[in-house]
């Protein structure tokens, strides 16, 4: 049997409407921020995140990624062991539209790094930042080029309609 862990993890990867591509970087920045993005919403995965080149990472994530694609390829369905929690259905649809919002802007490892980027600088960066407008001055100085002030604001604001961040 398959740990329960990475049925879990399965699951949510469903639940939030994303494929499971670890063949190139952009599949798995995908993955990485939109599982950040879940958790974020309330759905206890318990993977831990820090700050790295494309914004916050887990190790540990990208280690169950791996293990579970190398399960689904040599294991049949049935041989998952079922997730003893259940998702959270609010979170999931929380995270899930979240997301299909940001596909709808275009590039979307582009969309997600930002919206993952930004929200784990207001979240949890030490020291906070004090409003939105320090916020983005934090994400420019912490990946300089990469996005532009009016993204950034975009972002902002819809990571506030979608209540990842408060006014």
């Amino acid at each position: 049997m398959v740990p329960g862990r990475l049925s879990r993890l399965d699951m949510a990867i469903k639940e939030i409407g994303m494929e499971m591509d670890l063949s190139t970087f952009r599949g798995r920045l995908e993955l990485q921020k939109s599982i950040y993005l879940l958790q974020e919403a309330g759905q206890d995965l318990q993977y831990g995140y820090g700050w790295y080149l494309s914004g916050p990472y887990s190790r540990d994530l990208t280690r169950d990624l791996f293990e579970l694609q190398e399960v689904e390829r040599v294991s049949k369905p049935e041989d998952l062991e079922p997730s003893v929690r259940a998702l959270d259905v609010g979170a999931g649809k929380k995270a899930r539209t979240l997301i299909e919002d940001l596909k709808k802007l275009g590039d979307s490892a582009y969309w997600l790094e930002l919206a993952a980027s930004l929200h784990f600088l207001n979240e949890h960066a030490y020291p906070r930042p004090s409003d939105s407008k320090q916020l983005i001055v934090d994400l420019q100085e912490s990946k300089p080029g990469k996005f532009n002030e009016e993204d950034v604001k975009k972002m902002y604001e819809l990571l506030r309609r979608h209540g990842f961040i408060e006014s």
